[in-house]
């Protein structure tokens, strides 16, 4: 398996108040899975391999738009129970975890070293329920 194809043009997240502005605090290309930093404000690409990518209490999303540091731009925040229209590309019933810079990765991909951030399930080929649960585990 592996990262899901994210088509921006293609996510609809389940209300309008979900899609926010912010600034990047690197380089990120649209339909990557990020969060904002709960101590600069501004959105980092998630990843797998270190513990505090995201940090305790921070918010995910997906980055609507690609930036550079200290640009702004447009991200759909992934809050826990409510749901987002991937637009196809998932497989129902499979549990996604945030993957290695940015990617959204099914469960079966993570290594004994990677850090399980839960981002939620598939209850289609298109719909993500979201759990946003960060675990801070890994077997390394």
């Amino acid at each position: 398996m592996a990262a899901i194809t994210v088509t921006v043009a293609n996510i609809q997240p389940e209300n309008a108040s979900m899609v926010v502005s912010g600034q990047f605090g690197a380089t990120i290309s649209a339909g990557k899975l990020v969060f904002r930093s709960p101590s600069d404000g501004k959105w980092y690409l998630a990843d797998w391999d270190e513990e505090l990518k995201p940090p305790a209490g921070a918010t995910m999303g997906i980055a609507l738009s690609g930036g550079v540091n200290n640009q702004w731009g447009s991200f759909v925040t992934l809050l826990p129970g409510r749901t987002v229209n991937m637009g196809g590309g998932l497989t129902k019933r499979a549990v996604y975890v945030a993957g290695d810079a940015g990617d959204i990765n099914p469960i079966a991909d993570i290594a004994a070293s990677d850090y399980l951030y839960i981002v939620g399930y598939a209850e289609s080929t298109s719909i993500l329920r979201v759990l946003a649960v960060r675990t801070g585990v890994n077997d390394a």
